[in-house]
Formats: C-alpha cells, sequence, structure tokens
C-alpha cells in the first residue's frame, strides 16, 4: 500500500552520475525538457497551430476557389467595435 502523503524527491541529475549514466540521450534531454513549463507550453502551442495549418480548409469559412469581387478595389480597413454590431471591418 502506498502512503498518499509520501513525496518523492526530485531527481538532480548533475549530482547523480549514476543515473545519468544509464539514461540515454534523448531520455536525458526529454527530462530536462519536461522541467521547463514554458517550452512545455509552447510545444503544446505549436502542435495546435500545426494542427490548424494541416485541417486549415476545415476551420476555413470559405473555399479556395471563392472570390468576391465587389470588394477587389477597396482599402483595407481596420477592425471596429461596437455593442449593437459587434465586431466589423
Amino acid at each position: 500500500m502506498v502512503d498518499s502523503d509520501a513525496r518523492v524527491a526530485p531527481v538532480d541529475l548533475e549530482d547523480s552520475g549514476e543515473l545519468a549514466g544509464s539514461l540515454s540521450q534523448w531520455q536525458l534531454i526529454r527530462l530536462r525538457f519536461g522541467k521547463h513549463r514554458l517550452a512545455v507550453v509552447s510545444l503544446y502551442v505549436l502542435v495546435v497551430l500545426y494542427g490548424m495549418a494541416i485541417f486549415a480548409e476545415f476551420f476555413a469559412p470559405y473555399t479556395q476557389s471563392w472570390k468576391d469581387l465587389s470588394y477587389a478595389y477597396c482599402p483595407p480597413t481596420l477592425p471596429s467595435y461596437s455593442l449593437q454590431h459587434g465586431i466589423y471591418a
């Protein structure tokens, strides 16, 4: 039976040459990467962005061949916001 209050002390790879010698280079990289929270969050963001890029046609509101020629000569505008209309251009 495992005590729920028991804590496992983190292993310091620099002090433990024995443990570091038994792990492969990729395992050591994965351990150090997993400790860096910003790197892990960035990895998840990249996975989501690449997933959206792969399935861009599914997420896009229009097809690739859709063209609205009535706005061909209009200049670009900044988005605006109003309580009545919401976000609009």
